[in-house]
């Protein structure tokens, strides 16, 4: 017999002695044991039979992608977990700059958000306008790891996240110098040929060929109303034109490095007078 309130079980026993007439009772003996209690078994998900995806790109230098609200940021594409099979309706990442970093289990304000829309792939871009901020980002080429980089994954319903991906990264900003921060952060001598097209006052000079020359990326507009040099410096590049028919210089961070974009507007003086626009990419 089993009695819940003590948590025993009681066994009686009988025994019968032969050669009397009247079967006769012994005195019934108690054993007490304790009641083995079986914990009860979580169910399986998805989320247990999948180990937590690569994060993506994560190369030997994680450039300084762009910069967004004074912020250094970087790039980054992955695929949502999967839970009880849907995928994550929002997906948070966070930089920190140290390797290492312990993994809050919510984002902080301020990391960058991505909506997959109902796919498995998720991506932080400049183009998009939710790169990562946050990491480390030195001039050591191929230098140890210095960031930490945490994606958040939010499901639908389920008002809190599962836990976090997280991975080390070293972020990368290439060194001061005309030489181009461009150049360093590839890892090598960088394009050979920009690209820069105008617009507003300046559209009559079309695309301009900017080729390398060791110091800066240089061309000529095709009419000669424009000579033209772009240069790094300090992560920013800057655009400037000697004339004859137009003057002026306008600098920006890059869109991004890998392939190149860059893009900035500003006011040229000279015969091609007038406020304009450039984009520069390879």
């Amino acid at each position: 017999m089993t009695t819940p309130e003590s948590g025993k079980v009681i066994v009686r026993v009988e025994v019968v002695i032969e050669g009397l007439g009247i079967p006769a009772k012994v005195t019934t003996s108690e054993t007490a044991q304790p009641m083995a209690v079986e914990p009860p078994r979580q169910p399986l998900t998805e989320r247990d039979s999948i180990k937590p995806l690569a994060i993506d790109p994560l190369s030997a230098n994680v450039p300084v992608a762009c910069v967004i609200g004074g912020q250094n940021c970087m790039e980054a594409s992955g695929t949502s977990l999967l839970l009880g099979g849907t995928y994550a309706q929002v997906v948070k990442a966070m930089a920190y700059p140290t390797p290492n970093y312990p993994v809050p289990a919510t984002p902080p304000a301020g990391a960058a958000t991505d909506t997959p829309a109902g796919n498995q792939n998720w991506s932080f871009t400049c183009a998009k306008g939710n790169a990562v901020p946050g990491g480390k980002f030195d001039n050591i080429l191929n230098g140890p790891v210095n960031s930490t980089l945490v994606v958040w994954y939010f499901f639908s319903g389920s008002g809190s996240t599962e836990p976090p991906d997280s991975c080390n990264f070293h972020g990368y900003q290439g060194g001061s110098g005309s030489a181009s921060e461009l150049a360093i952060a590839r890892g090598a001598c960088g394009p050979a040929v920009l690209h820069a097209t105008f617009t507003g006052a300046l559209s009559s000079l079309g695309t301009v060929t900017l080729t390398w020359n060791g110091v800066s990326w240089a061309g000529l507009s095709s009419g000669g109303d424009a000579v033209l040099s772009f240069l790094g410096h300090c992560g920013a590049f800057q655009l400037m034109s000697a004339g004859p028919g137009t003057a002026f210089i306008v600098a920006s961070h890059p869109l991004a490095h890998q392939p190149f974009s860059w893009t900035a507007v500003g006011m040229a003086h000279g015969a091609l007078a007038g406020p304009f626009g450039v984009t520069i990419v390879e």
